[in-house]
């Protein structure tokens, strides 16, 4: 039993850590509040290049802090889900027979569906090999064809305003170029084996590669 009582103390602290680290992640506003907050400096930003005024770079820092913490907030929900999910699990442990038998009846008749538990990033496309090392990624926006390369790490690599510039996810990238909230995996299209497609028909691809390996 000491043994025992030092993994559960263990398992308190770890449940107290992962509590902490959701509450610092989870934003005080609202989905909502955060688009319109997103989509008045979008505005802000379009009034400022009509006017040929300078973008203040607080600004565009601001924009792409909205668009991550927007992109964040269906990780942190899910990852809540999945907590809960693991509570009700080990709920059976210390229920009666007869409601755990009740239990189980209900988990059979209904077949849950597994998902990731993480958000997809380029690099994990990279790795399970779903695309190939330095893939060019682009698409022709308002008359102007945009380039831009994915390295080895996974990292966006593209030239804007006549200097190479780097970003952590196609959003990010999308984003700086056009000004306005994309969806990078949707925006940017690639051409392999000389078929066109969206960015985002590969990350389906390697979630669809994940969910048959755990199975």
């Amino acid at each position: 039993m000491n043994d025992i009582n030092e993994q559960i103390k263990q398992l308190e602290l770890l449940l107290q850590n992962i509590s902490k680290e959701l509450k610092s992640l989870q934003p005080t506003e609202t989905l909502v509040e955060k688009q319109n907050q997103l989509h008045a400096i979008e505005n802000t930003i379009q009034k400022l290049t009509k006017d040929n005024v300078p973008i203040p770079n607080d600004l565009r820092e601001l924009k792409l802090k909205l668009v991550y913490e927007i992109e964040q907030l269906p990780d942190i929900e899910e990852a809540k889900k999945r907590l809960a999910l693991v509570f009700k699990d080990y709920q059976e442990i210390f229920q009666p027979a007869a409601v755990k038998k009740r239990t189980l009846k209900r988990r059979k008749r209904r077949k849950r569906r597994k998902k990731l538990g993480r958000r997809i990033e380029v690099i994990d496309l990279l790795k399970a090999e779903i695309i190939p090392k330095d893939t060019v990624i682009f698409r022709t926006y308002k008359g102007i064809r945009y380039e831009a390369q994915i390295d080895r790490n996974g990292k966006i690599v593209t030239t804007f305003n006549g200097r190479v510039q780097m970003f952590d996810s196609p959003s990010a990238a999308a984003v700086t170029l056009t000004n306005l909230s994309q969806n990078g995996w949707k925006w940017w299209f690639v051409s392999i084996d000389g078929k066109k497609r969206e960015l985002d028909y590969y990350r389906k691809e390697y979630i669809k590669n994940e969910a048959k390996r755990r199975r």
